[in-house]
């Protein structure tokens, strides 16, 4: 599913215009980017969070070989909430057969 056909889909449940719900996802998508920015999590209750992780830098080597550490490097990570895993995961499994 895409953005585009998202926004429909929500659009249909929620009886509001696709106009509305597309000017909601990127107002939400904006304001999350924002929050990271700020170093604060977004958390979405029965759908997960956003968290910024930060990891090292690697080693890299130079032709001369002269080793160089980059920076320490920083990104978003998405966590899925557990009753949203869990409920996706039991509607995955196969049927057994008797």
């Amino acid at each position: 599913m895409n953005k585009k056909e998202f926004i429909q889909e929500v659009a249909k449940r929620s009886m509001l215009t696709e106009y509305v719900i597309d000017e909601l996802f990127n107002i939400s998508s904006q304001l999350s980017a924002e929050t990271l920015m700020h170093g604060e999590t977004v958390e979405i209750p029965k759908f997960g969070k956003i968290v910024i992780r930060k990891r090292n830098g690697k080693n890299l080597r130079s032709g001369l070989g002269n080793e160089v550490t980059s920076s320490l490097c920083t990104y978003p990570a998405f966590e899925l909430a557990k009753t949203f895993k869990n409920k996706v995961k039991n509607s995955m499994r196969p049927i057994k057969k008797q």
